[in-house]
Protein backbone atom coordinates (compact mmCIF):
# COMPACT_ATOMS: atom_id res chain seq x y z
CA UNK A 1 0.00 0.00 0.00
CA UNK A 2 2.70 2.23 0.45
CA UNK A 3 3.67 2.56 -3.24
CA UNK A 4 -0.21 3.18 -3.89
CA UNK A 5 -0.05 6.02 -1.06
CA UNK A 6 3.05 7.54 -2.52
CA UNK A 7 2.22 7.56 -6.54
CA UNK A 8 -1.48 8.71 -5.96
CA UNK A 9 -0.52 11.45 -3.13
CA UNK A 10 -2.71 10.42 -0.38
CA UNK A 11 -0.70 10.30 3.07
CA UNK A 12 -2.81 7.92 4.71
CA UNK A 13 -5.72 5.91 3.79
CA UNK A 14 -8.63 5.80 6.06
CA UNK A 15 -9.78 2.26 7.28
CA UNK A 16 -12.81 1.41 6.06
CA UNK A 17 -11.35 2.85 2.77
CA UNK A 18 -8.26 0.51 2.87
CA UNK A 19 -10.15 -2.43 3.85
CA UNK A 20 -12.65 -2.06 0.28
CA UNK A 21 -9.02 -1.44 -1.91
CA UNK A 22 -7.99 -4.50 -0.42
CA UNK A 23 -11.11 -6.61 -0.39
CA UNK A 24 -11.25 -4.88 -4.13
CA UNK A 25 -7.81 -5.88 -5.16
CA UNK A 26 -7.99 -9.50 -3.96
CA UNK A 27 -11.03 -10.04 -5.45
CA UNK A 28 -10.09 -8.78 -8.94
CA UNK A 29 -6.91 -10.76 -9.04
CA UNK A 30 -9.19 -14.01 -7.90
CA UNK A 31 -11.45 -13.54 -11.02
CA UNK A 32 -8.57 -12.66 -13.32
CA UNK A 33 -7.12 -15.69 -12.48
CA UNK A 34 -9.64 -17.79 -12.68
CA UNK A 35 -10.81 -16.32 -15.96
CA UNK A 36 -7.34 -16.64 -17.63
CA UNK A 37 -7.31 -20.48 -15.98
CA UNK A 38 -10.48 -21.56 -17.54
CA UNK A 39 -9.88 -19.69 -20.79
CA UNK A 40 -6.84 -21.25 -21.70
CA UNK A 41 -5.35 -24.89 -22.38
CA UNK A 42 -1.59 -23.69 -22.46
CA UNK A 43 -0.02 -24.01 -19.51
CA UNK A 44 3.40 -22.37 -20.75
CA UNK A 45 1.94 -19.26 -22.16
CA UNK A 46 0.48 -18.52 -18.94
CA UNK A 47 4.09 -19.15 -17.78
CA UNK A 48 5.48 -17.24 -20.45
CA UNK A 49 3.16 -13.75 -19.22
CA UNK A 50 3.77 -14.52 -16.07
CA UNK A 51 7.49 -14.64 -16.39
CA UNK A 52 7.36 -11.34 -18.56
CA UNK A 53 5.12 -9.28 -16.93
CA UNK A 54 6.78 -10.48 -13.25
CA UNK A 55 10.40 -9.46 -14.16
CA UNK A 56 10.11 -6.54 -15.84
CA UNK A 57 8.29 -5.00 -13.32
CA UNK A 58 10.17 -6.82 -10.45
CA UNK A 59 13.37 -5.35 -12.27
CA UNK A 60 13.22 -2.81 -14.02
CA UNK A 61 9.87 -0.70 -13.34
CA UNK A 62 9.08 -0.96 -9.55
CA UNK A 63 12.61 -0.04 -8.23
CA UNK A 64 13.14 2.80 -10.44
CA UNK A 65 10.02 4.19 -10.11
CA UNK A 66 10.80 3.92 -6.47
CA UNK A 67 13.82 5.50 -6.81
CA UNK A 68 12.56 8.35 -8.71
CA UNK A 69 9.80 8.95 -6.33
CA UNK A 70 11.87 8.96 -3.19
CA UNK A 71 14.74 11.27 -4.32
CA UNK A 72 12.02 13.69 -5.99
CA UNK A 73 13.74 16.65 -3.41
CA UNK A 74 16.64 16.20 -4.64
CA UNK A 75 16.47 17.44 -8.47
CA UNK A 76 17.78 15.97 -11.66
CA UNK A 77 20.75 14.55 -10.65
CA UNK A 78 22.57 11.78 -12.97
CA UNK A 79 21.42 8.98 -10.99
CA UNK A 80 17.86 10.23 -11.16
CA UNK A 81 17.90 10.77 -14.51
CA UNK A 82 19.26 7.05 -15.39
CA UNK A 83 16.78 5.95 -12.97
CA UNK A 84 14.00 7.51 -15.15
CA UNK A 85 16.53 5.74 -18.32
CA UNK A 86 15.95 2.39 -16.99
CA UNK A 87 12.18 2.92 -16.14
CA UNK A 88 11.59 4.19 -19.50
CA UNK A 89 13.96 0.68 -21.10
CA UNK A 90 11.07 -1.16 -18.72
CA UNK A 91 8.13 0.55 -20.08
CA UNK A 92 9.50 -0.14 -23.84
CA UNK A 93 10.20 -4.26 -22.80
CA UNK A 94 7.64 -5.32 -21.26
CA UNK A 95 4.99 -4.37 -24.03
CA UNK A 96 7.74 -5.97 -26.61
CA UNK A 97 7.79 -9.01 -24.76
CA UNK A 98 4.04 -9.41 -24.49
CA UNK A 99 3.77 -9.01 -28.46
CA UNK A 100 6.55 -11.20 -28.82
CA UNK A 101 4.89 -13.91 -26.86
CA UNK A 102 1.55 -13.46 -28.58
CA UNK A 103 2.10 -13.03 -32.04
CA UNK A 104 5.43 -13.28 -33.04
CA UNK A 105 5.82 -16.63 -32.11
CA UNK A 106 2.46 -17.42 -31.95
CA UNK A 107 2.18 -18.12 -28.54
CA UNK A 108 4.26 -21.42 -28.29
Amino acid sequence: WALWLMCFGETQLPKPKERVLRHAFTLGILVSTTIVACSTHKLGLIFQLVGAVGSNSICLIVPTLLYIKFFEADGWTAKRISAMCVLAMGCVILPLCLYMILFATGGH
